[in-house]
């Protein structure tokens, strides 16, 4: 449902798009909760509708995921992690946690933990070799691109040496990210009026 004023507000253009989004959202995964059984803090946030209708519901029902024990494991002791072993040790945690709790899949949490581990092992590998500076460099962005007929590997940007560029934009700059998504969103808007405006002009 489209009030009239939001219509007016578009002077009165009925385009689809203006409307309504039918892009999917990214799919994101809170990868503590799903080790430890939390419910990602996201997918709670997204049913504010409910906490706003009865309130004092979210915090009868949900207690906050404590995160201290990944980050006294991989964050405060990164430069005594045992790389090699360490998946073992959170895997033994996991089962640890989720035992007794039914309607919990043990093997399913575990499976998302080594999904990521060789990721994590990687960027905990570069940290202990390379300094925690390591984790504020940025390298050149390169892909293979055709150029005159031909394969070539060209730079395109940058990417994080460590932290996705992504994952810093998610956390340190959300406000901004929103407001870069809300632009980009009214480009597309303009090119479609624009194309609009083209369609309608007759042939002469």
């Amino acid at each position: 449902m489209v009030s009239r004023d939001e219509i007016r507000a578009n002077d009165y253009n009925l385009n689809i798009p203006r409307y309504v989004d039918s892009s999917e959202k990214p799919e994101s995964w809170d990868i503590y909760a799903s080790m430890f059984g939390g419910i990602p803090v996201k997918e709670i946030e997204d049913l504010d509708t409910y906490w706003t209708a009865f309130p004092g519901l979210k915090y009868d029902l949900f207690s906050s995921i404590d995160g201290a024990y990944l980050k006294h494991e991989l964050i405060q002791g990164l430069s005594d992690v045992n790389i090699s072993k360490e998946e073992s040790v959170l895997s033994e945690e996991i089962f640890f946690r989720l035992n007794g709790i039914p309607l919990m899949d043990v093997y399913e949490a575990y499976q998302i933990l080594d999904n990521n581990w060789n990721k994590i092992a990687v960027d905990l590998e570069i940290i202990q070799t390379e300094g925690f500076e390591a984790t504020k460099q940025v390298d050149p962005n390169m892909v293979i691109k055709k150029k005159d007929g031909k394969d070539q590997e060209l730079q395109d940007g940058w990417a994080g040496h460590v932290f996705p560029f992504e994952l810093v934009q998610a956390q340190l700059l959300s406000v901004k990210l929103s407001d870069l998504k809300a632009d980009e969103e009214r480009a597309a808007e303009i090119i479609v009026c624009y194309e609009e405006e083209l369609d309608a002009l007759l042939d002469e």
